[in-house]
């Protein structure tokens, strides 16, 4: 054991002790070269074993004699040290100490997975919710500019977000033909047409920064410099409007199989936005 300063350690008889042992551990792991995972590091490099007890002085003896237990994590770390429960002292509470932790150790490893499983259950809800947040934010976007979904996700009240500008272009497109195209095909077929339209349109409208009021039928509604203040809304509108044209040319009519035309027309005034 290591040195210890008699004169100085403690006399009285209930005094604590602790000692680090260092003679030879008969486990067949220490045998085998696997001690550190039994032992304790004394902080110099060696392994050693912790014992806790008292000394007492023996004047019949001329000797100081120490009386204690091995202090163990668990059950498994005492057997490998060559230790049984058996080993430890009947008179004192050792045996139920050693037992009450490996008890204990066993229930906070229980405690400890179910943690783990409700927290990867917990992450798994969280991305969840992300996704369908990002799905609800890309709708209420396509529905209502971002600068007054933002604002109205702050608690702001509508009328807040009204707003005039004095100087706005807009836009609207409808199919030429549409009546006579629905009445030919089926109402797939127009939903269909429509779909593929609007999502050709959407796409150039993002392109030319302009903001897509409505759609109603065939009609096609979107408006430059509102939300965002421009000097350039009458050339967005005019670069969207030939862009649509151009695009619809691949396009065909589901009744006749030829392309499909559209019509464009343009109105610059002043404009007021607002949410009802």
């Amino acid at each position: 054991m290591k040195d210890a300063d008699y004169d100085n350690g403690p006399r009285a008889a209930d005094a604590s002790v602790l000692l680090m042992a260092f003679q030879s551990i008969v486990g067949d792991d220490y045998k085998d070269g696997n001690s550190s995972n039994t032992l304790e590091s004394c902080g110099d490099g060696s392994r050693c074993l912790r014992l806790k007890g008292q000394m007492r002085f023996m004047s019949e003896w001329e000797s100081i004699i120490f009386l204690g237990t091995p202090v163990m994590e668990s059950l498994g770390a005492m057997f490998k040290t060559g230790l049984y429960i058996n080993d430890l002292s009947m008179h004192d509470s050792s045996r139920d100490l050693v037992l009450a932790g490996t008890q204990q150790s066993e229930e906070l490893k229980r405690a400890l997975i179910q943690e783990q499983k409700k927290s990867s259950k917990l992450e798994e809800s969280m991305k969840m919710l992300d996704y369908e947040m990002k799905k609800t934010d890309d709708l209420l976007y396509r529905m209502i500019p971002k600068p007054v979904a933002k604002s109205l996700r702050k608690g702001l009240p509508s009328v807040n977000t009204c707003e005039v500008f004095p100087d706005v272009t807009i836009l609207f497109s409808d199919v030429v033909g549409f009546t006579r195209i629905c009445s030919h095909i089926t109402p797939m077929q127009v939903v269909s047409m429509l779909n593929t339209m609007y999502t050709l349109f959407d796409t150039l409208s993002e392109k030319h920064r302009v903001f897509k009021v409505e759609t109603i039928g065939d009609a096609y509604m979107v408006v430059a410099g509102v939300p965002e203040k421009t000097k350039y809304h009458a050339h967005n509108i005019c670069d969207m409007a030939l862009d649509m044209v151009r695009s619809i040319d691949h396009l065909k009519d589901p009744s006749t199989g030829n392309n499909i035309q559209i019509r464009v027309g343009e109105s610059r005034s002043a404009g007021k936005k607002g949410l009802l």
